[in-house]
């Protein structure tokens, strides 16, 4: 099955930045790749990088997505003065372990705004489409629960850190592995005899969850056995539970979605901060957390492969006191794919194809029609046909 990973820094890149490879990033400049992998749980094949910055450099970038720490061959150089590349030629194979990230590179000091990308995934398993996430470099608290994004990195927080589900199905293969921080970046490092995590997938809906035991002297822990039902409108997350005081440690995880329908996949997105409460914003399809809305829609431009968005959703935890509209938008423009969260809602939804040809630059729009407010989760159900 063929699915599509989206990506993007909500921070100002350096030279040397390193990315998760899914979902907006709110790390996107820590020096170790390391640091901010996302781990592989499906055996499958990625290809078809496309990058794009705002605003445009004035010297060239080079783009590489690692695996194991180590360079691949699917890189793309923005030369000065450009504002994309990509890479249509090379892949890398993945299988279950393999950790996975972005690193950005230039030859001079040089800063440019933020960075967007996608890459596709073909699993060799069907229905199946990857989840990857990281802490991104940030330790876990040792003595409260934190929560992640089940898709994406982002640090560890005491609130939930939810995404909404556009498409049915299972998650299962919940695989997390646990590192030094500070310290060598990638070491593997346990949590110390008698102490551990808890590492819960969780459906809040649903009060249900996935999870799996880094204990002791353990440095990873995997539930390859159990699985979790999800449903449209769904809200989850990943939370990290400490028990007798491990040590402090940063983590690489993944899950596989397994769809009911063959070829759906989730784009999982999220807002941290409020939207605009009387002007319309930008945002991320796919992020983490930690990111915002944003005035110029070049920031979170995001280059597509060919592919139909067929659903949205959205939702958020306090009445936004107006009606405000949600809108997948294509090369800057509106599509047909909007739903609206009415005064007095906190859920919104809609099914209409919207076909994205590969190179289009996709986004989300934040529309108020008077003064909103609210942190908004978003997720869109997807198909490359």
């Amino acid at each position: 099955m063929t699915s599509v990973l989206y990506g993007g820094t909500a921070k100002t890149i350096e030279d040397g930045s390193s990315v998760s490879i899914q979902g907006a990033n709110d790390r996107p400049y820590d020096p170790w790749c390391a640091d901010v992998s996302g781990l592989i749980t499906v055996e499958g094949r990625i290809s078809q990088l496309r990058v794009a910055f705002a605003p445009a450099p004035a010297d060239p970038w080079n783009i590489v997505v690692y695996k194991n720490a180590v360079a691949s061959d699917l890189e793309c150089t923005i030369e000065a003065s450009g504002t994309s590349c990509s890479n249509t030629a090379d892949s890398i194979e993945v299988e279950s372990g393999d950790r996975l990230c972005i690193e950005m590179n230039t030859d001079v000091p040089a800063v440019v705004s933020t960075a967007t990308w996608s890459m596709v995934f073909d699993s060799y398993e069907s229905k199946s489409s990857p989840m990857i996430g990281s802490s991104s470099g940030f330790v876990l608290s040792n003595s409260a629960n934190r929560h992640l994004p089940i898709a994406g990195a982002a640090s560890p927080s005491g609130t939930a850190e939810l995404q909404v589900i556009a498409t049915s199905g299972t998650i299962k293969n919940l695989f997390v592995k646990a590192f030094d921080n500070p310290g060598t970046p990638g070491t593997p490092t346990a949590p110390g005899a008698g102490t551990g995590y808890l590492m819960n997938a969780l459906n809040f809906t649903t009060g249900l969850g996935l999870s799996c035991w880094i204990y002791d002297e353990n440095t990873e822990c995997e539930n390859s056995t159990g699985t979790l039902t999800v449903s449209p409108g769904d809200r989850i997350a990943l939370r990290t539970q400490p028990a007798n005081t491990p040590a402090q440690v940063f983590i690489s995880y993944g899950m596989t979605f397994e769809a009911d329908v063959d070829g759906e996949f989730n784009v999982l997105g999220g807002n941290s901060a409020n939207i605009n409460s009387t002007a319309d914003r930008y945002g991320f399809v796919a992020s983490g957390a930690g990111v915002n809305w944003y005035a110029n829609e070049a920031t979170v431009k995001t280059p597509s492969p060919a592919v139909t968005f067929k659903s949205i959703r959205a939702w958020t935890a306090t009445d936004p006191t107006a009606n405000v509209s949600y809108t997948l938008r294509v090369n800057g423009v509106d599509s047909a794919l909007t739903a609206t969260m009415g005064n007095g809602s906190t859920t919104a939804s809609a099914d209409i194809d919207v076909a994205v040809s590969a190179g289009d630059l996709v986004s989300v729009e934040s529309d108020p029609t008077a003064v909103a407010a609210g942190a908004t989760d978003i997720s869109f159900r997807a198909v490359v046909e």
